[in-house]
C-alpha cells in the first residue's frame, strides 16, 4: 500500500486525461453517469449539469462529492477472457464541489476547456444558462489495478 502526496502520480493523471465519463456521487444518496474534463493546472475536476436536477441541488446542500473513473470494459465478451493491457482499474476522488458563479472569469475558462475536452456533448456543456459548472477538488484518492492492489493519495500531507 502506497501513499501519494501531491501532485498526482502520472499514471492517476494519465487515466484522468484519457476517460470521459465518470459516476458522481452526491449526499441523498445519489448517482449520475457524467462527463468530465480534469484540469491539471488546478488540479481540479470540471463537471457541468442543469440547475433543475437532483445533484445539483444536492450538491446545494452538501458540497461533499465522490467521483468513480474506471476503463472497465463496457460489455461482457468472454467471462473468462484476460484483461488486456494497460488497463488500469479505477479511481475513486473524494472533494469539495464548488458551483462556479454565471460569467465568472474562472467559470468561462472551465466551461471553454471542458467543451474543448468534450466537443460531442455541446448540449451538455454550453448555450443554455440553466447549466452550471461545477469544480471539484480533491482532498483524496484511491486507485485500485486489476491484481486488486490499492494505492492512495491525500492532499497536502
Amino acid at each position: 500500500e502506497e501513499v501519494y502526496y501531491v501532485p498526482l502520480p502520472d499514471k492517476v493523471v494519465r487515466m484522468l486525461n484519457a476517460a470521459r465519463l465518470c459516476t458522481l456521487a452526491t449526499a441523498g444518496p445519489h448517482l449520475s453517469l457524467m462527463n468530465f474534463s480534469y484540469y491539471r493546472p488546478d488540479e481540479v475536476i470540471i463537471l457541468t449539469t442543469r440547475r433543475d436536477t437532483k445533484k445539483y441541488r444536492q450538491i446545494e446542500t452538501s458540497e461533499e462529492v465522490s467521483i468513480l473513473i474506471n476503463d472497465f470494459p463496457l460489455l461482457r465478451s468472454n467471462e473468462n477472457d484476460e484483461m488486456p493491457g494497460g488497463r488500469t482499474g479505477s479511481i475513486t476522488l473524494n472533494g469539495i464541489a464548488t458551483i462556479l458563479a454565471d460569467k465568472d472569469a474562472l467559470s468561462l475558462k472551465y466551461r471553454a476547456y471542458h467543451l474543448e475536452n468534450n466537443p460531442g456533448y455541446r448540449q451538455f456543456i454550453d448555450g443554455q444558462e440553466d447549466i452550471a459548472v461545477i469544480k471539484v477538488s480533491f482532498e483524496s484518492a484511491s486507485m485500485c489495478d486489476f491484481s486488486d492492489k490499492v494505492d492512495y493519495w491525500q492532499r497536502g500531507s
